[in-house]
């Protein structure tokens, strides 16, 4: 436990002396491709940009399915002590 955790944090060091610039190599590319398919009139860049939102799209759904999910079990929950509470005459 106790060697992983230092691992762990010599790993987490490691990459905080890093350079900026060693993570910003291929962004050049990714930008200027796009682009100057786009002034030519091209659909490349849309596509991109349509793909990144399609990617971003299912995590986001799969957290709000969960988060709902427990909303409305805390909501079930606390709806059956209303009606403990006031003896079933309360109708849902």
């Amino acid at each position: 436990m106790k060697r992983s955790f230092l691992y762990s944090i010599f790993v987490v060091a490691f990459f905080f002396c890093l350079k900026a610039d060693v993570f910003a190599q291929g962004c050049v590319q990714c930008r200027m491709g796009p682009s100057s398919n786009l002034e030519g009139g091209g659909n490349v860049a849309r596509g991109i940009n349509s793909g990144i939102l399609y990617l971003m799209l299912i995590p986001y759904l799969l957290i709000m399915s969960i988060v709902a999910y427990v909303f409305r079990k805390q909501l079930n929950e606390k709806w059956m002590l209303i009606k403990a509470f006031f003896g079933q005459k309360i109708t849902h």
